[in-house]
């Protein structure tokens, strides 16, 4: 039987890991996808219930049997994919993304959404071969929601597969991580990224892309999604025109209509990193190549400590962001190192 993985782009060692497990009958009761955001762990783990309960015996998933186009469709009534409450019943996003447009990775998932699927999962699958429970943003577990999956992780019967997807493993409890086989992804090379087939045509888009990425198919649908370089080019061009006040005014009104605060935070990081590089004399590893002019001037009005003191409380702000913490507020304040406290205020509810 062979097993057909052309969906994924690259990761070949998680491939060559789940193809010994199906041929040698040694599938594991949990599985953890672990590795950077959006490199495809949750599309590979559609692929493994598809292939766990595809009808075929010779390709798996066949993509032709009831089996494989119900779980595409996320309709197999032996899948559940868990979802945080405030989202749970959206359909899949664009490009057949299966995460909802109104997904973004601060979501919590709540202990009664694991006591819920304890009592499914104590019943045999209804119409496959196995039940598989996918667990998007594992690490947004609650505690108690974590430590509440440990016994189900321990005891469910054989006929389910537990699949964990996490893009920050050390924010998973140790003891779920150790009753877990760990796949880790990887970043997509350049070739890698380019055998993708994404809704922008443009070459010197997508390298800008790939760039801002890092490698990361999901992160640039998301990207261009949400129209993120749309975004930096106002943001610059206020820069540009209206000093350091039209930089904090275009960003503050595009972090409010942004859905995924987080693509923002981003997009800064990529632009200070350039502005860093730039003053250091390295400007041939920019990620923004596009607008390298641009930003050569803008990194003469700024100093080191500047730039520097952005990227430290950027860091910070992921962590408020993580925290469901006000991000108007958040962005006011990484802004905030730039010019007079005075103005600032003003942004502030």
């Amino acid at each position: 039987m062979e097993l057909n993985f052309d969906r994924i782009a690259g990761q070949q060692l998680a491939k060559f890991i789940f193809r010994d497990a199906v041929i040698q009958g040694t599938i594991a009761p949990t599985y953890l996808f672990s590795g950077p955001r959006g490199v495809g762990k949750a599309t590979y783990a559609i692929e493994v219930a598809k292939i766990l309960n595809c009808e075929s015996d010779r390709v798996r998933p066949c993509m032709e049997c009831s089996s494989c186009k119900e779980i595409e469709n996320l309709n197999f009534p032996d899948l559940w994919v868990i979802l945080p409450d405030k989202i749970r019943g959206e359909k899949p996003g664009r490009w057949s993304r299966i995460r909802p447009d109104k997904y973004t990775p601060t979501l919590k998932i709540s202990i009664d959404q694991v006591r819920e699927i304890e009592n499914e999962v104590s019943k045999p699958p209804v119409f496959g071969r196995y039940r598989v429970v996918i667990v998007l943003n594992a690490e947004n577990l609650t505690v108690e929601a974590q430590n509440a999956s440990l016994k189900l992780l321990e005891e469910h019967p054989s006929h389910t597969v537990f699949i964990l997807v996490s893009a920050n493993i050390n924010q998973v409890l140790p003891t779920i991580v150790s009753r877990s086989r760990n796949i880790r992804f990887r970043l997509l090379t350049q070739k890698e990224f380019f055998r993708i087939n994404f809704p922008v045509e443009d070459r010197e888009i997508m390298t800008v892309l790939y760039r801002l990425s890092q490698g990361s198919p999901g992160l640039t649908f998301s990207f261009i999604g949400s129209a993120v370089l749309s975004m930096r080019d106002e943001i610059l061009e206020n820069w540009i025109n209206n000093g350091i006040r039209g930089f904090l005014e275009s960003t503050l009104l595009f972090t409010t209509e942004i859905a995924d605060a987080s693509l923002m935070l981003w997009l800064l990081s990529s632009i200070f990193n350039d502005l860093l590089l730039l003053k250091m004399g390295v400007g041939d590893t920019v990620v923004n190549i596009d607008k390298v002019q641009i930003l050569d001037k803008l990194a003469k009005d700024l100093s080191f400590q500047q730039i520097e003191s952005f990227l430290e409380t950027l860091r910070e702000v992921d962590v408020g962001l993580r925290r469901n913490q006000n991000a108007k507020a958040l962005f006011t304040m990484l802004i905030g190192s730039l010019f007079e406290r005075s103005y600032l205020d003003t942004f502030i509810e």
